[in-house]
């Protein structure tokens, strides 16, 4: 462990800091896929698993069990549109994050199952190729859900973009 040394404080009378629990036994893996559909379409999703994502404290040998903080499984699924000579692009995809225990310091819990819509729209003006003017939204359909436990409640956030490359 390493503790600053400044001259203008006194040394720190307590340090909280993270144990290592030493080896942890955990596998997984990722899947993905882009599927053209058509010269304008296409099907793209993905799926991650994690064989564990808790692990009690009798296996690590600590004090407290430990918490990966993450879904052994999450998936996507979408649909693209996209029209290379007028510049729209059109996504919607749906995201699913299975529940999951967590710990992180006084945030202990679990974090239920969520599945969401996101979307989003761009294009690019033919007068002004260098410039594309999007609107991304997240959680679609407003369902109200926490991704971490401590968290606020995440309904529908809206992002608007402009971007002019040169």
């Amino acid at each position: 462990m390493v503790t600053p040394d400044n001259p203008l404080t006194q040394p720190p009378e307590l340090i909280l800091t993270y144990r290592n629990f030493g080896n942890l036994d955990r596998w997984g893996g990722d899947l993905a896929f882009d599927i053209l559909m058509t010269d304008r379409v296409s099907l793209n999703g993905g799926y991650s698993f994690v064989n564990k994502n808790f692990f009690p404290r009798s296996e690590v040998g600590g004090v407290s069990d430990v918490a990966l903080n993450a879904p052994k499984a999450k998936a996507t699924l979408g649909v693209a549109y996209r029209e290379q000579p007028t510049g729209i692009t059109v996504d919607v995809r749906g995201r699913w994050n299975d529940d999951f225990p967590m710990n992180s310091g006084v945030f202990v819990g679990t974090v239920k199952s969520y599945t969401v819509v996101d979307a989003s729209v761009a294009y690019r003006f033919p007068f002004a190729q260098n410039t594309i003017v999007a609107l991304n939204v997240q959680n679609l359909l407003n369902d109200k859900h926490r991704e971490f436990v401590g968290a606020p409640e995440l309904g529908t956030l809206a992002i608007a973009q402009v971007q002019v490359a040169f």
